[in-house]
């Protein structure tokens, strides 16, 4: 007889198994195009009051609408409406869709990874302000029925102003659609943050948490502000290939 645990298996899965290549990454030139029909704003007391029964009916639950404002209230990047552009521009400025964040600070992020977070009454003493830099962004819902889904890009746009774009996005999906949009958009199976390891969520990995989803030796960001001094990569491309052969060709042969 054997045993079968799925939470090892799952953990194992995220440490041994590449990554899928994105079909639609975040900023591919599809999304971009459909989000340019669609416009994304903070979504107003109304939007949530009228949007949240109808998500929460399509998920299963999920938050009550007065713990939503108030995380909305605490932080009003937290909630963005997804609407249609021309119903927008001709005045129409009610949210279709939204996108919901939990901007969590240092305790906040600890908990989550821990398993110890309540997503549907997060305290708000776990949650970092506007003017804040949070440690993680935890994608708390979308709902976006149908073509509002190229809104999801522009929201995620919105998470990634200098405040916020050097904190990891962590998901979870709560029904098939958002196991199938996490990884059609880039999303990760399985979290890597701060040395602990969360196989029930999903993961875009951002600033210095890129480096812990890697081999030791593979610690090159790109980015002058979080790289050391002195950086290692692995070759992903022709163009990174090339660049080798020609330092290779001056250093080596050249000489």
């Amino acid at each position: 007889m054997t045993i079968h645990d799925r939470h090892a298996t799952r953990t194992a899965t995220t440490l041994v198994n590449p990554p899928r290549m994105a079909k639609r990454a975040l900023g591919a030139p599809e999304l971009i195009g459909l989000s340019q029909r669609l416009v994304v704003f903070h979504a107003t007391a109304a939007d949530i009051e009228t949007l949240l029964p109808r998500a929460r009916r399509e998920m299963g639950g999920g938050a009550s609408n007065a713990v939503v404002l108030a995380v909305a209230r605490h932080n009003p990047d937290s909630m963005w409406g997804i609407a249609r552009r021309d119903r927008y521009m001709a005045g129409d400025t009610a949210a279709e869709g939204y996108n919901a964040f939990l901007m969590l600070n240092d305790e906040g992020a600890d908990e989550l990874m821990a398993g110890r977070l309540d997503a549907k009454n997060p305290p708000l003493h776990l949650l970092s302000r506007q003017h804040e830099k949070p440690a993680v962004v935890y994608g708390w819902g979308i709902y976006a029925p149908g073509a509002l889904v190229g809104g999801v890009p522009l929201a995620f746009d919105k998470a990634s102003t200098p405040l916020y774009r050097e904190a990891p996005i962590i998901a979870r999906a709560a029904t098939p659609a958002g196991h199938r949009l996490l990884s059609t958009i880039g999303f990760q199976r399985g979290a890597v943050f701060r040395g602990k390891i969360a196989p029930q969520f999903y993961m875009f990995p951002r600033g210095k948490s890129i480096k812990e989803g890697r081999a030791i030796y593979d610690t090159h960001l790109g980015n002058e502000s979080e790289d050391d001094d002195v950086s290692i990569t692995v070759v992903r491309s022709i163009e990174d290939f090339m660049r080798v052969v020609t330092i290779r060709s001056a250093t080596f042969v050249a000489e």
